[in-house]
């Protein structure tokens, strides 16, 4: 391949693909890394994050490179930059004289190593490497990632307030590195105790700024006065509130916003997100009433014009790449301008510029805004428009019904008391920013990049031919909505109540079981009629008066979880019902057969005390255990807390293993090898480019497969995980039995590590976060009498189970499905090396 092939465009798409993703392209990289480290250092896969095109320009990458030097266990994860492109012999020379400083700078702080230097070209592919933190525009991010400058600066500016964590030290590392663009860095304390803190760096020379968003004073002030606002304002919302403004470095530190964002959490069914999809619209709305001269001087406004020209100024790559689609994106642009002069207008107010699900954060009884560093007067529209798009965007899968819902859930919060105007000019906006996205936000180094980028153009399209917008009308009616359905008070139950129920109730077809069966478990007549019938050793608090039944989730397997609330004249009692659709005594008797063997509920290891199960309804009854589960505490607690909850679950284990008798179906090698097979075809078959990994996972995994004869089995728990402990007051207890099998004790204890590190990935940006308490996890495991061969299976199992799951994402190409699919092929690999594992010495027999 022609390196200015690729570089014009003339390659199309598959050029500027194998330029980033192929064998030799990543030969090529590997040996620019390998020069600039010590000798005998092993350079890993370099992981993709993003990239960006630009004909007769260049591309720049951005990866995460795995490096490792002898004597380490772990590998040394470094975000580098790299690019590609014809440069003058003056720009080039005048840049590297200013990296070389910045370079020097970095050598001297110790902030290098492993790498000897941080910079590499290779100039027959007219290519330079840059390894974090080199920088030469933002002359300030070798000192922020300086431990010790860190902790002079959070001392200085007040974040760290104790006179422990004003001393503490901490690890640094990189969210974004983005030479010349944009730098975020989080700083995780050493000392227990401490608070995480993140820092966004800026621009510092006025004069070298190019656009409003790269000024740290003003996004400091616009963030500090919107949160102000909403504290006010906003009815349990709120925005991330900047700690402090380093203002001689152009530096904005954040807290640590807890929860999850929003575009995690939409991966759910749509009834579960509606209710926080509501609240967002009653933010914005209330954000949008912020008075002008609360945060005055933003700038002047941004207008429908001055959109539709930044739009069309990054349509280049469409155009080259895809000329048939660029010549579409500007008539697509011509009749939204068009449309817009027709419409009514307001006077602009205070927006976020940005509103994507991705700045909505949620935890329980809290909506957190952040990221308003593209805030500016505007039509109010842009934001409604634009978030409306992003959904769009993150649901390619869903059908018009699912999205519809999803937008009336949030214009529900919204929209009650804002001019009709203003939504029909947000349906322009929403078309507008699909084509946004289309421009900017699909991947370009993913293989349907082209398919995807012309769905969201006719999306787009469809959006414009909508009722010709003069028609458009919301699709709701707050004047008549009744009482029951207006979901007051924050109460979610109405909104997810209805739509689990609607999708019970749906006709069963193909063959597959009869999903209208689990409505029956929400009959609450034939329920007490059922309870009526138990003895009184079972149920001894009498014939319920009163039943409330809420669901809590419902799964395709098909089987349905209920909290169930019967009013007694004893009192109100609180249970755990889950419905299935085909026959499940077999999970009563499994559940009630560890309690024999001593799992009760007063035990210190216990289960949910069963207490019946109904074959007429497929309904199983048993205890709500209350307490914190494991998963909010690892989520949320010190390290210290996690590992002692990590310690109490590997008690547990050890002790269900001992006890537990062995009872189903027998969990083999060959079951996990084969799934295994499959999960590697499909993303063979999604990406080529992927397939040789996959198939060195597949050669790997069959190596290290246990033998028949070194296999010992016990009773399983099938699903041994965060999300299935729960902790409270002298008890730890275990739920969900419906996978309870014979297998391999290792299979359970991979499970809840590999668990681990998935949680990590999610929840703290790396799968080696939780390392800590994974450690403990095992360590007290073998300690405890656990079974001592489990080290020489688990890389095996963890592998396994990294490749499970994401099978709807791959099949579907939901946005980002390749980036976790080699990341479950990486941590495959990396499981299988014996890494993780090789610090964890089993206890003397």
């Amino acid at each position: 391949m022609n390196i200015g092939e690729v570089l014009s465009g003339r390659a199309k798409s598959n050029g500027v693909r194998w330029l980033l993703l192929s064998p030799t392209a990543q030969q090529v990289l590997a040996d620019q890394l390998r020069a600039l480290l010590p000798a005998g250092a092993r350079v890993g896969p370099c992981r993709l994050r993003e990239a960006r095109f630009k004909p007769d320009r260049g591309i720049i990458a951005y990866y995460d490179a795995f490096v490792n030097t002898e004597g380490r266990h772990e590998d040394d994860v470094r975000p580098i930059a790299v690019t590609w492109g014809a440069y003058t012999h003056e720009d080039r020379h005048e840049e590297t004289v200013a990296l070389a400083k910045v370079q020097a700078e970095a050598v001297g702080r110790g902030l290098a190593a492993p790498f000897r230097q941080l910079m590499a070209d290779f100039s027959e592919w007219t290519m330079r490497v840059l390894v974090s933190p080199l920088d030469a525009r933002f002359t300030q991010l070798v000192r922020f990632s300086d431990p010790q400058h860190v902790r002079a600066v959070l001392a200085n500016t007040g974040v760290a307030a104790s006179d422990q964590h004003r001393t503490s030290d901490y690890t640094i590392r990189f969210l974004k590195y983005r030479p010349g663009m944009r730098h975020v860095l989080r700083y995780d304390p050493l000392e227990p105790g401490g608070e995480t803190v993140f820092a966004k760096l800026y621009i510092v020379e006025d004069g070298a700024r190019a656009r409003r968003r790269e000024d740290a004073a003003r996004a400091f002030r616009v963030a500090s006065k919107a949160a102000d606002w909403l504290a006010e304002h906003g009815n349990n919302a709120s925005c991330l509130r900047p700690l402090a403004h380093v203002a001689e470095d152009a530096v904005v530190l954040y807290p640590r916003a807890m929860g999850t964002p929003l575009s995690d959490y939409a991966q759910r069914s749509v009834g579960s997100v509606a209710p926080w999809l509501k609240r967002s619209g009653e933010a914005l709305c209330s954000l949008h009433q912020m008075p002008a001269a609360l945060v005055d001087p933003l700038g002047p406004p941004h207008d429908f014009a001055a959109e539709i020209r930044l739009i069309a100024k990054k349509n280049d790559r469409i155009s080259t790449l895809l000329p048939d689609l660029g010549s579409g994106v500007g008539a697509l642009l011509d009749r939204a301008q068009e449309l817009h002069e027709r419409l009514p207008q307001e006077p602009p107010t205070f927006t976020h510029g940005d509103l994507k699900s991705e700045h909505i954060w949620v935890a329980p009884g809290r909506l957190t805004l952040m990221d308003f560093d593209s805030a500016h007067w505007a039509d109010p529209a842009l934001d409604v428009g634009y978030f409306l798009a992003d959904c769009q965007f993150l649901h390619p899968a869903y059908d018009q019904a699912g999205l519809e819902q999803m937008h009336e859930s949030f214009l529900a919060g919204y929209a009650p008391g804002v001019p009709k105007e203003r939504l029909i000019r947000a349906r322009l906006y929403e078309a507008t920013g699909l084509i946004k996205c289309a421009v900017r936000r699909v991947p370009l180094f993913e293989h349907d990049w082209a398919s995807r980028t012309a769905a969201l153009l006719g999306r787009a399209q469809a959006v414009l031919n909508d009722r010709q917008f003069a028609l458009v009308t919301p699709r709701y009616t707050p004047a008549t909505t009744k009482p029951e359905e207006s979901n007051e008070g924050g109460s979610s139950e109405p909104i997810v109540q209805s739509a689990v129920d609607s999708a019970l109730v749906a006709p069963s077809t193909g063959g597959e079981p009869d999903i209208s069966a689990l409505a029956v478990g929400l009959d609450r007549d034939e329920l007490v009629h059922q309870i009526g019938l138990l003895p009184a050793s079972r149920w001894p608090w009498g014939v319920p008066q009163e039943v409330r039944i809420q669901v809590l989730s419902c799964h395709w397997e098909p089987h349905c979880t209920l909290e169930i609330v019967l009013r007694t004249q004893s009192g109100c009692h609180r249970l755990i019902g889950k419905v299935y659709a085909t026959d499940h005594q077999n999970v009563y008797q499994v559940m009630e057969r560890l309690r024999q063997a001593g799992f009760d509920p007063d035990a210190e290891f216990s289960i949910p005390l069963p207490l019946a199960y109904f074959p007429s309804l497929r309904l199983l009854l048993q205890e709500r255990v209350e307490g914190m589960s494991a998963k909010e505490i690892f989520e949320h607690g010190d390290e210290r807390q996690c590992a002692a909850v990590a310690e109490r679950s590997a008690r547990w284990l050890v002790r269900f293993q001992t006890v537990a008798a062995p009872a189903g179906r027998i969990s083999g090698i060959e079951r996990f090898l084969s799934s295994a097979e499959r999960k590697c075809r499909l993303i063979s078959e999604r990406d080529g480019l992927l397939a040789g990994k996959c198939e060195q996972l597949l050669e790997r995994l069959r190596a290290a497969a246990p033998s028949f004869g070194a296999i010992s089995t016990c009773a399983g728990h099938g699903d041994y995980c965060e999300h299935q402990i729960i902790f409270a007051a002298g008890r730890t207890a275990v739920v969900d039995w419906d996978l309870y099998d014979i297998a391999d004790p290792a299979r359970d204890v991979a499970k809840f590590i590999v668990s681990l590190e998935r949680l990590a990935m999610r929840h703290f940006g790396g799968t080696r976060a939780l390392d800590g308490a994974a450690a403990a996890f095992l360590r007290t495991y073998l300690e405890a009498g656990g079974d001592p061969r489990v080290p020489v299976a688990l890389p095996f199992y963890k592998a396994v189970f990294w490749l499970k799951g994401r099978t709807e994402a791959i099949q579907t190409r939901t946005p980002g499905w390749r980036e976790r699919a080699e990341i479950m092929l990486d941590e495959g690999l990396r499981s299988l090396s014996g890494r993780q594992a090789s610090h964890i010495t089993p206890p003397a027999p």
